[in-house]
Parts: C-alpha cells; structure tokens; sequence
C-alpha cells in the first residue's frame, strides 16, 4: 500500500508541474510581481545550479553591478534561469561552460537588427551561454512549441522552453536565440526595466512588513555579504528597490551613474573615515535630495565622528529598530538632517 501510495503522489506532483508548466506557456501563469534585479536571481538560483549541472559542467557568473531593475516575479525569473540551465546541460554530455550574463541595453529603431523585433527602451539582459551540440537550424522555429523535445522517450516533457518563452512573455519581455551546431547555444532574456521604485507593489506573505504606502530605492552599503544579504530582506519586505554595493567604488558608482532617483542611502561604518568621506561627499553631490543613515557599531563608532551628514543608528538593532529608523527617514520632510538616532 505504501508503494502504491508513493507512486500516487509522485503522478500527483508531476500533473501539478505540467500544469504549472502549460499555465506558464498559456500565459495564464498567476504571477506576483515586483521591482526585482536580475542579479538576484541569478545569484539565488547559481547557488542550486552547482549541484544540478554537474561536475563537468563549469559555470560562470558575469553580473553587471549597476544592472537596472525590473518588474516581475521572482520565483518565476528564477524557473526561467534554472530552466535554461538544465537545458544548456543537458547540451554538453561530455561536459563544457555555462555562462550566466547579465548587461543594460538601450534598444532604438534602427539599431542592431539582433533586436529588430523589440520595442524600443531600456532593457536588462540575461544571457544563458553554453559550449553544447548547438541547435540545428531546422529546428529553431520550433524550440518554444510546447511538448516539443530532442530528448529521447521518458527524458523530458517539451514544456521546459515553452514555459520559459510564457512567462518572459507575461513578464513584457522577449526571449532572443542564437546557436551554433557545434559550438554552443545563447539564450538571451530582455525584460523592460521598472521606470520607478513606486511600481512595486505590497510584498505578499506572511512576512511582510507592514504597509508603508510607497516604495522608494535604497542604496545599501555593506561589505560583509551576510549582513548586506539579511538588511536587503529587511527593505525588500518593506516593498523597496534595493541596489546593492559592496564597497565604496561600487557606492560612489551608483551615486553618478544611476538613471533613477535613490531616495536613502544606508552605509555601513567602514573603519576608514577617509573612505567613507568620499562615499559621503559623492552621494551628496549627485543626490543631495536623498536621505542619508548610517550604521555604526559602538566599537568602531567611539573612533569615527558622530557629527557627520545623516543619521545613525547603533549595530547591533533589530530588524524592526531598522525599519523604524528607514520610515522615520523616508518620511522626513528635510534629509540630510545631522540629528542622531542613536539605537541601543
């Protein structure tokens, strides 16, 4: 009985997966999107991808550090990179490279006929590269056909593409190939960018912040991965874009080059106050609009002046002292304000 059981639910699972699969190709996928970047998802899913792809498989991550946002759903984006994964393995038996890319793109009439077929705007680009077989020419028009397959009997269900082409199409976007019969195959997702942080909608679940009733961009300063990681969540809950820079060069980057506006700069004390004077010089000169605080710990706070721009807030706080602090700043009528918030 418990075989027969344990079949049930593994048939069961299956139908759910080709159901989710013909939704997502039908274009009737029930998505929840949001302002997202595309790094992120590139760096979530890589993180399984190691263990899927196999050891003869290298893979490469090539993300660009001011990658513009979009608007779309996570979870489903990472589907779609984790399908093209799979299928670029599935390419290279004897193993080979798998290069995940992302770049801007500015598309204009006229201009690369690559990208004869897209609207023109402002795009961010993920490009799914791999040294595989490559794909027959008489059998490119036909790769996003649902339940169409190369694979032998019982290898695969033809959907992986198909939902892959559904949900960048639900998403806006366009889904580019190019391949080469012996060389290798690139898979190229263009999705619009998010003209505004304010699009994002409320973050659903059960741990979402409570509703603020805006969504602003927020610069995060952080060279310590874990903490820039557990920060990100805390603003991502609380329905902001969140660009993210590891160090000051990364920082002062976003400051000149960003095309959106950035609302809050939230930097970490770098135990150096000549690099955070630049950074803080830099965010000032390109964003004097923005709000500014800082996170400093009480050892490295009692060495570095409490009197420069912004506010501050003590480390070690909670996530909801965070997030107090990030609404009492986002609503202020004047930022820059030296007055300190000091969390104990």
């Amino acid at each position: 009985v418990r075989d027969d059981l344990e079949k049930i639910r593994k048939a069961a699972e299956r139908a759910a997966e080709l159901t989710s699969q013909l939704l997502a190709f039908s274009r009737k996928q029930v998505l929840q999107p949001t302002v997202c970047s595309l790094n992120d998802v590139v760096d979530e899913v890589a993180r399984m991808l190691r263990r899927v792809i196999g050891e003869d498989v290298e893979l490469t991550l090539q993300t660009h550090p001011l990658l513009q946002p979009v608007r779309a759903d996570p979870g489903q984006l990472e589907q779609v990179v984790m399908n093209l994964a799979v299928n670029a393995r599935d390419a290279m038996p004897r193993g080979g490279s798998l290069h995940l890319v992302t770049r801007n793109l500015k598309v204009t009439r006229g201009g690369d006929p690559r990208y004869a077929e897209v609207d023109p705007g402002r795009y961010a680009v993920l490009e799914v590269r791999d040294t595989g077989e490559g794909i027959p020419e008489e059998r490119m028009e036909k790769i996003f056909e649902p339940f169409y397959t190369s694979k032998g009997p019982g290898k695969g269900t033809g959907l992986g593409l198909a939902m892959v082409y559904g949900i960048v199409k639900q998403s806006g976007g366009y889904v580019e190939v190019e391949s080469t019969v012996g060389h290798g195959s690139v898979f190229t997702i263009l999705l619009p960018v998010a003209e505004s942080a304010a699009e994002a909608p409320a973050i659903l679940g059960d741990d979402r912040g409570e509703d603020t009733g805006s969504s602003r961009t927020v610069l995060l300063v952080q060279t310590d991965p874990v903490v820039r990681k557990l920060v990100r969540r805390v603003l991502r809950r609380e329905g902001h874009s969140v660009l993210e820079a590891q160090d000051v060069e990364d920082a002062r980057a976003y400051s000149r080059e960003w095309q959106g506006p950035i609302h809050l700069l939230v930097a970490d004390a770098l135990g150096d106050e000549a690099a955070e004077r630049s950074l803080l010089e830099t965010f000032i000169e390109h964003r004097p609009e923005a709000s500014i605080l800082r996170t400093i710990s009480q050892s490295i706070g009692e060495g570095l002046p409490h009197h420069g721009p912004g506010k501050v807030i003590h480390k070690p706080f909670s996530p909801q002292e965070l997030v107090y602090r990030v609404r009492d700043l986002l609503a202020a009528p004047s930022p820059g304000d030296p007055e300190l918030l000091d969390v104990e």
